[in-house]
């Protein structure tokens, strides 16, 4: 997912995804620290990656990938994910 927004310094991008987390310059926009969070567990906890690329002023770039599962696997991972989404709620 890619925007044009205020965009973050790449020296803190190890703290992006960190739950209660939130860059300096966050205190001009609403948010409680915890989406990223949630999708970093979720991308997580389904094998996956997830990571930013952003610079100040010029917006963010966040990317994911997920590696292939079959039919079984996605439903089982369905589960978790609402179980998740659910107690982080």
């Amino acid at each position: 997912m890619k925007d044009n927004g205020e965009g973050f310094d790449m020296t803190h991008s190890n703290s992006l995804f960190a739950v209660f987390k939130r860059l300096p310059t966050a205190k001009n926009f609403e948010g409680t620290g915890v989406g990223l969070a949630i999708v970093h567990r979720i991308v997580n906890r389904l094998g996956g990656h997830i990571w930013a690329e952003g610079k100040v002023g010029e917006g963010a770039t966040f990317y994911f990938a997920l590696p292939a599962f079959n039919k079984h696997h996605v439903d089982t991972q369905n589960k978790l994910i609402v179980k998740l989404l659910v107690e982080n709620g």
